[in-house]
């Protein structure tokens, strides 16, 4: 059953219904009951010599789908034998791969019979793309993307994000440049939108009191559709105080002029602080003067009738700035000034372009329902995708480290261009942010669970994550949240040091939650949000205590200590490998404002690292070999710090993971988790973001270029 039927809606606009219904004129006939189907078919299967067209080959389908039509011209217009030859004729072209027989056959049946033309015509598209190969990928995906666009035209936002969405089509959309820009500009808001309603309102069929998928019900039908009534309800139980406490208020229904304009007030104040899309705001901004006209009709007295038309003027004028806000051409993520910067931005190696291309897209493909990704759920994802238990992605991680893998894909698909607005995966990092903002404790700050001693990482790479989707997409939400994890990390810091494992200060520190945390601060910092420049200053006091001034090497919790290991988990593992410490020192360093000419530890941190280039070997005995945190620091650090260094570093990462990117079923493009120390604790997820964001360093514009001196 299709989900508008399913779930009660009525989201198609009126020139839908209209056009519904005239296909519903008196010439048109209604199809034949089941049972005149079932028996219309035997006698055509037997006339035509077929037992039974599903065990077909697909050169005998497509030939039988033309015997087929032309069984239909030559029988009665409107008769049940024509109605049953079409269906069958249609169907059988799709077994067989023939795009224009399968339409011809459907164009017609649609023209006699009153039937549902739109699921049809989605279950032929999702069926020639499982079929098609060569040239006639280029032509499905040609005529479904136009069907979806006609779809979006006529607000029938389902089916086209049924061909969108389906796994196949989208994989040819990716894999052809020329179809690739429509594929994308066809991910309107309203599609993204009717996305994200659908799911959370499965997931309120079986849990109607979450308040995750009752604030995004409750959000889509008062802010995309403007049906309060229907989302007031859903918003009273959301997990966002701010979104409660408007929805409780407005509940109230005060009946004086008084109340209603202090009520009108309090949405406009909402809009300000909560709001960040244009659409939602004018609809928020609505809303705000529904209660201003209601005021109007409960005898205000003088001074509250002034006070009604001021807020009146008011809201006009905030409307007329969103709606040409909403009129001007799109820039760049970021605005105009970002849009000019990234122009001139390298672009990534042909050849890690392709190695992230292929991240990214497994990373997409393993997107929970609800937004996260997950170390340990993952293959639900492949089973969601039709891809049988056995044959689902293996190396699952531990359940705790939802956050942060869901953290690093983010950050991942939006340091590979995309944002909550724009770009390949919008939907999936709109997705994806709700969901970790939704973690947010309102007490402490903390994003996500306090669970082991990994709840801190996860929390500072979430901090990450949302400072990156707020410096590229930002809004109101967005900055509160970050403000707010911000504080907690703040709060967390040791006096005059760094960080370790609690929320609140213990006097001890270590240098890979200290890199973290740095990294968050700054990405916060850039993002606009304000940071004590004392935490700069004891993380640099740290750095340096942990550094090995003999050997530039930077230890863990001591000076030049080799990588940390866990008893009888990932001991197996060569403590030696890689430099991952040393370049999570050098990137605090650099992040802080250190570079070559102002400390020679610098110069030194680069050539320990370069000593160590990445490796794909899967020995866990072995020195050298896969260490994608060492690799995740590294790449950060020496792109940082530039030539001689980088260009090498950079040469070997791209042979390594072109090396171990897998290339085969629903796995392909990722890597696996089981060779890495630390795979064993995020799983696949955390191994194809880390990949993927190694590489994307060699452009990340974060990290100042610092100055290298020549090499001896």
């Amino acid at each position: 059953m299709r989900w508008l039927t399913a779930i009660g809606l009525s989201l198609v606009a009126s020139a839908v219904l209209c056009a519904a219904a005239a296909s519903r004129s008196e010439d048109k006939i209604p199809p034949p009951s089941s049972e005149t189907v079932e028996l219309e078919r035997r006698k055509l299967l037997e006339r035509v010599g077929v037992a039974d067209p599903a065990g077909l080959s697909k050169s005998a389908s497509a030939k039988l789908a033309r015997r087929l039509l032309d069984e239909a011209k030559a029988a009665t217009a409107g008769s049940d034998a024509q109605f049953v030859a079409l269906e069958l004729a249609w169907r059988c072209a799709v077994d067989g791969a023939e795009v224009e027989l399968a339409l011809e056959s459907l164009d017609k049946l649609e023209g006699v019979f009153a039937l549902d033309s739109a699921a049809r015509h989605v279950e032929a598209f999702k069926g020639l793309a499982r079929n098609a190969s060569g040239s006639k990928i280029k032509l499905v995906l040609a005529r479904a993307l136009e069907f979806a666009r006609r779809s979006i035209d006529l607000e029938d936002f389902e089916s086209a994000l049924e061909l969108l969405d389906d796994v196949k089509l989208r994989k040819f959309a990716r894999d052809d440049a020329d179809s690739l820009p429509l594929y994308e500009s066809l991910w309107t808001d309203d599609v993204r939108a009717f996305k994200t309603m659908r799911e959370w309102l499965a997931k309120l069929e079986t849990s109607p009191q979450d308040p995750e998928a009752n604030h995004y019900a409750g959000y889509y039908y008062c802010f995309e559709r403007r049906d309060f009534e229907r989302g007031l309800a859903h918003l009273a139980q959301s997990h966002l105080e701010a979104f409660k406490a408007i929805a409780a208020l407005d509940s109230a229904a005060p009946s004086d002029a008084a109340g209603c304009i202090g009520l009108s007030r309090s949405w406009s104040q909402f809009v300000d602080e909560q709001l960040g899309k244009p659409r939602a705001k004018l609809a928020g901004l609505a809303r705000a003067r529904h209660w201003l006209a209601r005021a109007r009709n409960a005898a205000p007295s003088p001074d509250e009738a002034a006070s009604l038309e001021r807020h009146w003027a008011e809201l006009g004028a905030a409307e007329a700035a969103l709606e040409s806000e909403r009129s001007r051409p799109k820039v760049a993520k970021g605005g105009a000034a970002n849009s000019a910067k990234k122009s001139r931005a390298p672009a990534l190696q042909r050849e890690s372009q392709a190695l992230v291309d292929g991240a990214l897209a497994w990373l997409a493909e393993h997107q929970l329902a609800d937004g996260r990704w997950s170390s340990r759920g993952f293959p639900s994802a492949c089973e969601a995708h039709g891809v049988a238990a056995a044959q689902a992605c293996g190396d699952v991680g531990e359940e705790s480290h939802d956050v942060g893998v869901t953290a690093l894909a983010l950050e991942a698909l939006i340091a590979g261009g995309s944002d909550a607005a724009q770009g390949p995966y919008a939907e999936a990092v709109q997705r994806g942010v709700f969901w970790l903002i939704g973690q947010q404790s309102a007490e402490t700050g903390l994003i996500g669970p306090r669970v082991g001693a990994g709840f801190i990482y996860s929390h500072a790479a979430a901090t990450i994550a949302l400072a990156h989707a707020q410096h590229a997409q930002p809004s109101d939400e967005l900055a509160g949240a970050l403000q707010r994890a911000v504080a907690t990390i703040l709060a967390a810091r040791n006096a005059n040091s760094g960080w370790r494992y609690e929320l609140s200060p213990t006097g001890e520190s270590d240098t890979s939650v200290t890199a973290w945390m740095v990294r968050a601060l700054c990405a916060a910092e850039r993002a606009g949000i304000a940071v004590d420049e004392a935490a700069g200053v004891g993380a640099l006091r740290f750095i340096d205590a942990m550094t090995d001034v003999s050997t530039a090497r930077v230890g863990y919790a001591n000076p030049g200590s080799i990588s940390a290991r866990v008893n009888k988990i990932n001991d197996q593992f060569n403590a030696q490998r890689g430099e991952c410490l040393t370049g999570a020192g050098l990137l605090v360093r650099l992040l802080l404002g250190q570079n070559a000419e102002t400390s020679t530890l610098v110069a030194r941190h680069a050539e320990l690292i370069a000593r160590k280039p990445p490796t794909w070997a899967v020995a866990p005995s072995a020195e050298a070999g896969v260490d994608f945190y060492g690799w995740y620091y590294g790449s950060l650090a020496l792109h940082g710090v530039g030539e001689p260094y980088s260009k090498a570093w950079f040469q070997a990462l791209r042979a390594a993971l072109a090396a171990g990117q897998r290339k085969d079923g629903h796995a392909k493009g990722s890597w696996d988790a089981a060779c890495d120390p630390w795979g064993f604790s995020g799983g696949r997820v955390y191994a194809t973001a880390m990949g993927a964001l190694a590489l994307l360093a060699e452009v990340d514009d974060s990290v100042a270029i610092a100055t290298a001196p020549t090499k001896k």
